[in-house]
């Protein structure tokens, strides 16, 4: 039977708790990275469909 976290060392639940941050603080570099580079390509395609808009303005005018 698996004991309770009331159960364990003060030791062992600081090592738990340290462990599971340094765990959380890799995957929100990760996401923030990830966003970073979804954020870029959006910005890409968001640029190139306003050069599209403004072609068919012009043409538009013709």
């Amino acid at each position: 039977m698996r004991n309770s976290i009331k159960d364990m060392p003060s030791e062992a639940i600081r090592k738990l708790l340290q462990g599971e941050k340094q765990t959380l603080t890799k995957v929100r570099a990760r996401l923030v990275r990830e966003l970073a580079e979804r954020q870029e390509e959006l910005d890409a395609v968001n640029r190139r469909l306003d050069e599209i808009e403004q072609g068919e303005q012009i043409l538009a005018g013709r």
